[in-house]
This record gives structure tokens, C-alpha cells and sequence, in this order.
């Protein structure tokens, strides 16, 4: 049953911070604020932070993965790729937010950043 609790609080998320086509600086500090203190609470036993790191890094990549093919071949309307960035940026930010409240460790932070440039 956790596993279903962690799907459902990363939805929850995910309709709250990520889906909207604009930048929610306000909304995603409580958000992982909020993740980050059930992870704190329950300990490793319920492993709420890892998972929901794992769910924004996947989503993150799938997401990149797309924008960056869009971008390349030139095809999508302009205004569907500002959404997309958009999405990608609240993601980057729940991420830098999980880190701001040490769910995620400083050389995972790097690794993203180096997967970023290249």
C-alpha cells in the first residue's frame, strides 16, 4: 500500500506544480516541503522522499527527452514548447527544492547538471 500513497502524493503534485503552463515559485516550496516532512517523519521505513525523487527525475528526463527532439526537428506549435519548458522548469524546481531540504544529496545535483549540459 505505501507504494500507491507514493503514487498518489506525486500525482497530487504533479496536478498541483507541474501540469500548470506557468512557473509555480510559490506553490512547489510547500509542495516538497510538505514531502520532505513525511520523508523526515516516517524515516526509511516508508521511503516517501526516494520515491517521489525517482518519480521527478523520470519524468524530468522524459520530458527533456521530448523537448529536445521537438526543438531539433523544428516540429510542435511555439506555444506548446513554452508550456513544455515550463513543465520542465517546475520539475527542476521541485528537484532543487528536494535538495534545499536534504532529500537529495549534493553529487546527484552534480549529475544532473552534467546530464543537463551535455
Amino acid at each position: 500500500p505505501s507504494q500507491l500513497v507514493h503514487e498518489l502524493i506525486w500525482k497530487n503534485a504533479t496536478d498541483a506544480c507541474v501540469l500548470p503552463p506557468m512557473l509555480m515559485t510559490g506553490l512547489i516550496p510547500v509542495y516538497t516541503a510538505c514531502i520532505a516532512g513525511v520523508h523526515f517523519q516516517t524515516g526509511d521505513t516508508v521511503q516517501v522522499g526516494e520515491s517521489i525523487l525517482e518519480s521527478v527525475v523520470l519524468e524530468l528526463w522524459d520530458r527533456l527527452d521530448a523537448f529536445r527532439k521537438q526543438s531539433s526537428s523544428g516540429s510542435g506549435e511555439n506555444g506548446q514548447r513554452e508550456v513544455d519548458s515550463k513543465q520542465i522548469c517546475n520539475l527542476m524546481l521541485i528537484l532543487g527544492y528536494l535538495y534545499n531540504y536534504n532529500i537529495v544529496h549534493c553529487s546527484f545535483m552534480y549529475d544532473v547538471i552534467r546530464h543537463l549540459i551535455e
